[in-house]
């Protein structure tokens, strides 16, 4: 039997990789939620900047339409609840980090989260 993985998050993996370790380092007491992002062929991770009374929320996949790191950031009210698709007005406001970028993205994210 052969099992054909349709699922990628392997830049998302790296990604989360580096912002544990920017949150490790960091002084900032940072309570996170993380959840699946799903949006057919992005695949990555959506994190809230709280467990209890969500504001912010990030969502980051390696982008469908090239090898870039993408993330979505916004209110959690911008996201959709069981899949953490954003909004039409956080996709146009999407940030994009180039091939091995991902502690700049992890930066940006932990940047957002924490502000």
């Amino acid at each position: 039997m052969k099992i054909h993985n349709l699922t990628d998050r392997k830049v998302a993996d790296r990604v989360l990789k580096e912002f544990k370790k920017i949150a490790r380092s960091s002084d900032n007491t940072l309570d996170v939620t993380l959840g699946l992002y799903v949006n057919c062929r992005e695949q990555g991770y959506a994190i809230n900047d709280s467990y209890y009374v969500v504001k912010r929320k990030v969502a980051f996949a390696e982008n469908r339409n090239s090898d870039d790191i993408v993330v979505y950031f916004g209110s959690s009210s911008d996201f959709e609840s069981n899949t953490n698709i954003p909004s039409e007005e956080v996709y146009r406001n999407s940030r994009f980090f180039g091939v091995g970028q991902e502690a700049q993205a992890a930066q940006f994210v932990f940047d957002y989260l924490t502000k």
